[in-house]
């Protein structure tokens, strides 16, 4: 009983723990990648499109480590919170890499996709404490036949 409902406890964790980011709670890389496979072959056998929206945080300053590690850990979970505010349920909020999150939105064209990053950038704009720190720039892509997730997301 109690030793089973302890072990079924601990799996559930080691499994959130296995596709989550310590510091956000986003996904993270692995996930996403397996997520956005899980899309390109749908894409194959449906025909329907996915976009990807690049997120990257580079600090204003030329000194790297001029930041302090909790003032970037703040940043980092002030853009994961409003992305997860912004985005629609099916949308796949991951952070990819130090300052890289990857949102996989699918069946979304190109120019919806536009708009969420638009309302993405409006409410990342909005803390101040991001906007004295870092820069924000970001990218779309649609996904185009016979095209891998390398190619999808360099492009």
């Amino acid at each position: 009983g109690a030793l089973q409902a302890t072990l079924l406890e601990k799996n559930k964790t080691l499994a959130f723990l296995s596709a989550h980011d310590t510091v956000t709670g986003l996904y993270n890389r692995n996930h996403m990648i397996q997520r956005a496979e899980e899309e390109i072959s749908r894409f194959h056998r449906f025909h329907t499109t996915a976009s990807l929206i690049v997120i990257e945080l580079t600090p204003v300053s030329d000194d790297r480590d001029s930041i302090e590690p909790s003032a970037k850990e703040e940043a980092l979970k002030a853009v994961a919170t409003n992305c997860l505010n912004t985005v629609r349920e099916v949308d796949v909020v991951s952070r990819f890499s130090g300052e890289q999150f990857i949102i996989l939105c699918p069946q979304t064209e190109l120019n919806a996709a536009k708009n969420l990053a638009d309302r993405l950038l409006d409410c990342i704009s909005t803390h101040h404490s991001l906007v004295e720190s870092f820069k924000t720039a970001m990218g779309l892509s649609e996904l185009r036949e016979s095209e891998e997730f390398t190619e999808w997301f360099e492009r």
